[in-house]
């Protein structure tokens, strides 16, 4: 029996957050209010011989902390039954200043930001759980395949770093079945008195782009994990966690220098405000139709060497936000990305037999951010 599998898309219009560049905390535009375009749903999708299988979300909430100049810290939080959830803040006191944005949905997109300046400890985070269940007769294979979006690590150092003064970024990516590890990624950047290093472990994301061994990118990337066998009847959990964090020690200096550099920025997708041309000479929308979604292909920001004035030193975490790098050298982040991605469980007949065909369950998606359009039925490869 062939089973058709059918695809369908559902937007989700959520609120926009301004995203920053350049100062402690990385605040933008203020009073931009943009709606998120249409994020493809994940969708309950498939039958085998017409049994269809069961999906539950169980957990989803972000979160965010932040402290500056070792004050005690303050906690964000939003979980179910809210859906999308979304915690963002930006804070300074004229000198520390910090920065967070976590976000994310049941239907397929999201993404943690963390910065600061001066003296600061920021962390975010997004998880998600979903419990699914072999409602067929038989026993299924099961992939995960979703896509991580294009991301960064980095210290921008403003200011000397003396005696114990240093700054931090990092991320971590981990993916388990019933609490066990099935993927995991995580990256410490530090930057002190004694220079530079970079500690991974787990798959390794992350490309030097720049700024003397102190900025990392993540190229967005397609992944499929095997989940093994599904019993008829069975259930599994998987469970997603995000989190990322900036922190740092450094006191303001009277003047600096950028030695400035290349930086790589990787290809990204990004949302468009209801009105106005794109940057970058994109298309162009209005308040009827509404925002669109913009291609930012790969490219380097060549930063010349220039001296700045009084300063901390900051660092960064990010993916799933769009950014570019200004003439600073600094990020310049947007807003929540946009364009269609989708990831999913895949299962198939344990024991094929003919006329058997997929069975494709509720999954969950990571971020808004693709490499490239996907239509129709996404196969995941690179």
């Amino acid at each position: 029996m062939n089973t058709k599998v059918m695809f369908r898309e559902r937007d989700v219009i959520g609120r926009s957050v301004p995203g920053g560049r350049g100062v402690p905390g990385g605040r933008g535009v203020p009073g931009r209010d943009l709606r998120r375009l249409g994020y493809p749903a994940l969708v309950a999708l498939a039958a085998v011989l017409g049994v269809p299988a069961a999906a539950t979300i169980t957990k989803l909430q972000a979160d965010g902390s932040y402290s500056l100049n070792d004050v005690a810290p303050t906690i964000l939080h939003q979980g179910l039954p809210t859906d999308p959830v979304d915690v963002v803040n930006f804070s300074d006191n004229g000198i520390d200043g910090s920065g967070l944005h976590s976000y994310g949905s049941s239907s397929g997109f999201f993404g943690t930001r963390s910065s600061g300046g001066g003296t600061y400890d920021v962390g975010s985070s997004f998880h998600i759980a979903e419990t699914i269940t072999n409602d067929s007769a038989y026993a299924q294979t099961a992939t995960f395949n979703f896509v991580i979006a294009p991301g960064l690590l980095m210290n921008a150092i403003g200011s000397p770093l003396t005696g114990s003064d240093f700054v931090s970024s990092g991320l971590v990516f981990s993916i388990k079945r019933d609490g066990h590890s099935v993927f995991d990624s995580a990256a410490t950047l530090t930057t002190n008195l004694g220079g530079t290093t970079f500690d991974t472990s787990g798959t390794n994301l992350y490309a030097p782009s720049g700024n003397g061994g102190a900025y990392y990118t993540i190229n967005g990337i397609s992944l499929v994990i095997d989940l093994g066998t599904i019993a008829a009847g069975a259930s599994f959990t998987l469970s997603y966690d995000l989190s990322s964090f900036a922190r740092g020690s450094s006191v303001i200096s009277n003047s600096g220098f950028n030695p400035g550099g290349a930086f790589y920025v990787p290809d990204q997708f990004r949302e468009v405000a209801a009105t106005g041309p794109t940057a970058r000479g994109g298309p162009t929308t209005n308040a009827t139709t509404g925002p669109v979604v913009e291609f930012i292909a790969n490219h380097v920001v060549d930063v010349i060497p220039t001296d700045i004035g009084p300063g901390v030193s900051q660092s960064f975490a990010s993916t799933g936000d769009p950014f570019d790098i200004g003439l600073d050298g600094l990020p310049i982040y947007t807003h929540k990305g946009a364009g269609p991605s989708a990831a999913y469980i895949l299962m198939v007949r344990a024991v094929p037999e003919p006329g058997t065909w997929a069975l494709m369950v509720a999954g969950f998606g990571l971020t808004g951010v693709s490499l490239r359009r996907r239509t129709g039925l996404r196969t995941v490869a690179a």
